[in-house]
């Protein structure tokens, strides 16, 4: 039987098309699954981890369509999640601890930094504060309360035994009052810290990388709901960030400029954050009760005691990603 060309070019593109398929879906095992991610402000570091992750395409090889929103806050992404608008989020166990207090279940599911890196308190350059016991009795400027800029002040208080007048300024304004004498030092976050020491604004007074014990500062965390239902995809996507890490740390060159366009910062600045903070990542997201539980001492000022065992889900984790 003879067939028309547009008949054979009909059959012959559907064939194709259903062979296409049958390796794809052969080659994959599974379609895409979307997974949404929330990042708690876009100036904090897990947030250039997932765009570099999306950026390179390591989500799409592991099959995971991720959609990325920035949030204004820590706090912020937890609601989004609590109105079941995203799956997973940059956080740490203080901040899921607040939400499962709240009836917000998520997990921490991954550890990224066990570190405040690039977390300063910074003076005038010319201020006669020389310890952090002399910023007894003096004005203090942090971003807001209930921030992390406030839960730092809080535990300076304690650990240094000294009362100081913690004023919010938002994150704007920490730099202009500190330059103006309106404060007589701030609590400031990167790459802000660097910029401010690098344009001689302000001098470090202490670095809360060197003075705190190591503990569970920053990483992802889930939705219960979603880490029960999506075991895999949420498995496949964990290990597509950490090979953006892996990335991040192997690609030096390429990253740092990268990371100047995405924070708005010189590349100088930008090389200093990429060393004091991306170098120091995990590799494989792998937590202990033990890091989770000291998170909670470090920041608990107060708050009901909390049980490290119910913030964290170590099932997927150390995650093993290729090299």
């Amino acid at each position: 039987m003879k067939m028309g060309f547009k008949a054979f070019r009909k059959t012959g593109l559907a064939l194709l098309a259903a062979v296409a398929t049958t390796a794809l879906t052969a080659g994959t095992g599974h379609a895409a699954d979307t997974i949404r991610i929330g990042l708690s402000t876009k100036a904090w570091f897990p947030s250039f981890v997932a765009e570099i992750t999306q950026q390179q395409g390591i989500f799409t090889k592991h099959d995971i369509k991720a959609e990325l929103t920035v949030y204004q806050s820590g706090s912020e992404a937890l609601t989004a999640i609590a109105a079941g608008a995203a799956d997973l989020m940059s956080s740490n166990p203080s901040i899921v601890g607040e939400g499962r207090e709240a009836g917000v279940n998520v997990k921490m599911v991954a550890m990224l930094a066990t570190r405040n890196f690039g977390w300063q308190i910074m003076v005038p350059p010319k201020s006669g504060i020389k310890t952090v016991a002399d910023l007894a009795k003096h004005k203090v400027g942090i971003t807001s309360a209930g921030s992390n800029t406030d839960l730092l002040a809080s535990w300076v208080k304690k650990k240094y035994g000294i009362d100081f007048i913690a004023i919010p300024v938002g994150g704007a304004g920490l730099v202009p009052n500190l330059i103006s004498g309106n404060l007589d030092a701030v609590i400031i976050y990167p790459p802000l810290s660097y910029q401010v020491a690098l344009d001689g604004n302000g001098r470090v007074l202490t670095d809360f990388s060197d003075v705190m014990p190591p503990h569970l500062e920053a990483g992802w965390a889930a939705d219960d709901e979603y880490a029960a239902k999506h075991k895999d995809a949420l498995k496949r996507a964990l290990t597509a960030l950490f090979e953006g890490v892996a990335y991040i740390k192997g690609n030096p060159d390429a990253v740092i400029p990268q990371l100047a366009k995405y924070d708005g910062i010189s590349v100088e600045v930008a090389k200093q954050e990429y060393t004091n903070t991306f170098g120091h990542l995990s590799d494989d997201g792998a937590m202990t009760r033990e890091l989770v539980q000291e998170t909670l001492n470090l920041y608990a000022n107060g708050k009901k005691e909390l049980d490290a065992a119910v913030l964290f889900d170590s099932s997927f984790t150390p995650v093993a990603i290729a090299r």
